[in-house]
């Protein structure tokens, strides 16, 4: 939103380092919401009033911002400030798409398996095997080598989990 103050004086250009009241009930407002600001790309100033010189003044009075909930959930997502063009603001971008992982779901690792008899040799057999390359290059071919083993184990010891785990509520 267009808030017509900056929250801290760093977002003003130029020789105001005073903290003025207006910024101060503004901080105080942000804090009683319990928002805070989107991460932001682009310009880190958001409105200029267009002169060039001396009488230059910038300032960051847009922001993009969301509660605890819309930033645990939309980490993600970021602000983008684009250059103005003919206003005296830039305008606020907001990608209200999530990336596309294009390909199958991520992986994700069960706590569940490693209570599992052979989960540890499973993970034993598999980083004991010979890869080269540079350290990091050797711990990701290891992981990549030890998702199918674990997803093997899961199809034949863990397939009715989801089952169970209805059965149980």
């Amino acid at each position: 939103g267009d808030f017509n103050v900056s929250r801290y004086p760093r977002e003003h250009s130029g020789d105001r380092p005073l903290l003025s009241k207006a910024m101060m009930e503004f901080d105080q407002c942000i804090r009683k919401c319990e928002v805070k600001d989107l991460r932001q790309t682009g310009h880190l100033f958001s409105w200029s009033n267009k002169r060039t010189g001396v009488g230059a003044v910038a300032k960051k009075i847009d922001r993009a911002m969301g509660n605890w909930l819309w930033l645990k959930e939309c980490s993600d997502f970021q602000a983008h400030f684009p250059p103005p063009d003919i206003s005296d603001h830039s305008p606020c971008i907001l990608p209200f798409q999530r990336p596309n992982f294009p390909g199958v779901r991520p992986f994700k690792y069960l706590n569940v398996w490693a209570s599992h008899s052979s989960f540890l040799s499973v993970v034993e057999e598999v980083w004991s095997r010979c890869v080269e390359g540079s350290p990091l290059e050797v711990v990701g071919q290891k992981l990549r080598m030890l998702k199918p083993a674990l997803k093997e184990l899961h199809r034949t010891s863990f397939k009715d989990l989801v089952s169970v785990c209805a059965s149980l509520k």
